[in-house]
């Protein structure tokens, strides 16, 4: 007994994941696989500090709180707004006050901090409405905003787009005159969010926490935001007891490529050189480790099986998933059986040779034919749940079977999820009342059960529509990141809404992408928003709409460097801005332009300057005389009347 009391309780790792989207409409949201991995990270340490009282797991919390609050992270610091903007799903460990209680207090507090606790995520749902919490708009600070055209260039005017709060139905837009900010602004901002997660991360990985483990999935598909925060992480030398995992699949990745994760890696290897980085190879189970999957499987000894062991394996090469599709393929052709007589698996062919027929070498056949096996209902929500995001939550599917016309209440489709995970085609995420495909494979069958063409494009913009409806009810980004791809990938006659009003969904993404400093999807969208008013009669209609796309799309494409595209949409606001005003932002970027496509040459972008305050009325000669500029001295001297030049 003395010596329990002495021993220390054993400091498990806190664990987060995250996976990043496949394929199709899903692909690309920003941040979504590290967005999850933190957030797992925080669950993690409340529920531990709920469950843990009397192992010192509420001291943890209160000792986690207190780190952040040190490095910055604050429920009111700046840096704090930052990462709660960016991150929601980290927003309880910052905010909720209502720290988790230790033994001796009441019940009554317990029960008090536990409905805290539970205001995040609850059915699938976001942050809604709650005192502590309250809407995520509120934690978008001007810094979070901000954090958007310098992550990838930092040769034009930064920061500059104008954003969406983007939260809720009100989308409330800022002014282009606020939106002006300085070049350096835009990558100052996301060197600051470079820095936030860095200091999240030391908060929790401190030798008197528990050291960390993350593990993101599907590198291959990560947007380059992520990429160049994951780098700077992975290169800082001040995190200790943390260990990252990142699988991806290296017949997409070649180390001699472009690929923006092989450059990834290869700066984190440079940077803090071979002994920190181990790479592995996972290949596929050898024969020997196939053949006793199988026999522990079927309990049976190697020879019984052997002719199944050698089709399993030719046909899947020891990949493990494949392996069990092929078994259960067996299963549904009644070539594996349980014989409840004699209480032990058999086969039934009696030409051996003959088994290989009953095993197609295409896994995809393999998942279809169980797929076509499963109640149409359950299909059909699994098709839905395909064609919606990479993890499934309960409340989304309740809101989209029930608008498909089936009246579910949410247990009952809580049922068609536990059947799926018993078929072995989902699997429960971290996340309460969430799931996630067993497989990518799983999901892409789903999604190409719908055939290409009229009955696909229904299906986009059913649920396209279904999931602008509850982002406006729950704020949940993704939702609209994956309606506006829906409702862009069809073709506009498909489309059964005005499409200025897609016009606008794909500008207020737009700004979503935008301040999570993925300009180059940004500027996707807002392309597909400007096509989307082609058809209409010109600036007459929809003129503030207009201005909006082309003053954001100059942004964007200046950002990336695509000066020509940058210039068309100039021209395109300076022939139809109805006044000076509206020209403000296309001008400054047509001075910021003219000195870029002129390796750096400011003469020219001062020219380029001169020219435009002209036309604002205020005449400077493009060649001043030693007089002009002794004269406009004076001048200024007279109005600063002793002041220094910066105020």
């Amino acid at each position: 007994k003395e010596n329990a009391k002495t021993e220390k309780p054993e400091r498990r790792p806190l664990f987060g994941s995250g996976k990043y989207a496949q394929f199709g409409e899903q692909a690309g949201i920003p941040f979504s696989a590290l967005s999850e991995a933190l957030g797992g990270l925080t669950r993690q340490l409340l529920d531990r500090a709920r469950e843990d009282r009397d192992e010192g797991g509420a001291e943890e919390l209160r000792l986690v709180r207190s780190n952040l609050k040190k490095v910055g992270l604050g429920p009111k610091d700046e840096g704090g707004r930052v990462l709660m903007g960016m991150f929601p799903s980290v927003a309880p460990l910052l905010v909720y006050q209502t720290d988790v209680v230790q033994n001796g207090t009441s019940n009554k507090e317990n029960e008090g901090e536990k409905n805290a606790t539970t205001k995040m995520n609850t059915n699938g749902t976001g942050p809604k409405g709650g005192d502590d919490l309250g809407e995520i708009d509120r934690f978008r600070s001007p810094l979070a905003r901000s954090v958007s055209a310098g992550a990838r260039r930092t040769s034009t005017v930064g920061a500059g787009m104008r954003r969406t709060s983007a939260v809720g139905a009100g989308m409330r837009r800022t002014s282009a005159a606020a939106g002006m900010r300085r070049i350096s602004d835009g990558v100052a901002s996301f060197d600051a969010l470079k820095i936030v997660v860095h200091n999240f991360v030391a908060a929790l990985c401190r030798k008197q926490v528990r050291p960390i483990m993350m593990f993101i999935d599907d590198l291959q598909w990560a947007d380059e935001a992520s990429l160049d925060v994951l780098s700077s992480l992975l290169r800082s030398d001040g995190l200790k007891q943390f260990l990252f995992i990142g699988a991806y699949r290296s017949n997409e990745v070649k180390s001699d490529d472009h690929h923006p994760l092989a450059k990834c890696m290869l700066d984190i290897e440079s940077s803090v050189g071979d002994a920190a980085v181990r790479r592995m190879e996972i290949g596929g189970l050898a024969p020997s480790d196939v053949t006793q999957f199988i026999v522990d499987s079927l309990e049976k000894d190697p020879a019984e099986v052997s002719v199944i062991t050698d089709l399993v394996y030719s046909k899947t090469l020891g990949n493990i998933f494949f392996i069990r599709c092929a078994l259960e393929e067996l299963v549904r052709k009644n070539v594996l059986y349980f014989d409840i007589i004699s209480y032990e698996w058999k086969y039934n062919l009696k030409l051996e040779t003959e088994i290989n027929s009953f095993v197609n070498n295409d896994v995809e056949s393999m998942i279809r034919s169980k797929i076509k096996e499963l109640d149409v209902k359950d299909q059909r929500a699994l098709i839905l749940s395909a064609y919606t995001s990479n993890i499934i939550d309960v409340g989304t599917l309740h809101s989209l079977l029930n608008a498909d016309g089936y009246s579910f209440d949410i247990d009952q489709v809580s049922v068609i999820f536990e059947r799926a995970v018993t078929e072995g085609l989902l699997l429960r995420s971290s996340s309460p009342h969430t799931f996630t495909f067993s497989h990518d494979i799983i999901q892409a069958a789903f999604y190409e059960s719908v055939e290409v063409g009229e009955e696909r494009n229904r299906l986009l913009v059913f649920i396209g529509n279904a999931l602008v409806s509850r982002y406006a009810l729950t704020g949940q980004e993704w939702l609209l990141f994956v309606a506006v791809n829906h409702l862009n990938s069809v073709p506009q006659e498909c489309i059964d809404f005005p499409l200025d009003k897609l016009a606008e969904l794909n500008l207020d993404v737009a700004k979503l992408a935008s301040s999570k400093a993925d300009v180059s999807q940004a500027a996707d969208y807002l392309r597909a928003g400007v096509k989307c008013l082609e058809a209409d009669n010109g600036w007459k209609n929809q003129y503030d709409l207009r201005l909006e796309l082309f003053n954001d799309l100059i942004q964007a494409e200046a950002t990336l460097g695509n000066y020509s595209a940058a210039e068309a949409a100039i021209e395109e606001v300076l022939q139809n801005a109805a006044c000076l005003d509206d020209k403000s932002v296309a001008h400054l970027h047509l001075i910021h332009i003219s000195a870029q496509k002129n390796d750096l040459d400011f003469g020219i972008g001062a020219e380029t300057g001169v020219k435009v305050l002209n036309e604002y009325g205020r005449e400077l000669p493009l060649h001043p005389s030693w007089l002009h500029v002794a004269s406009e001295r004076m001048r200024a001297a007279l109005k600063r009347r002793g002041k220094p030049l910066m105020n």
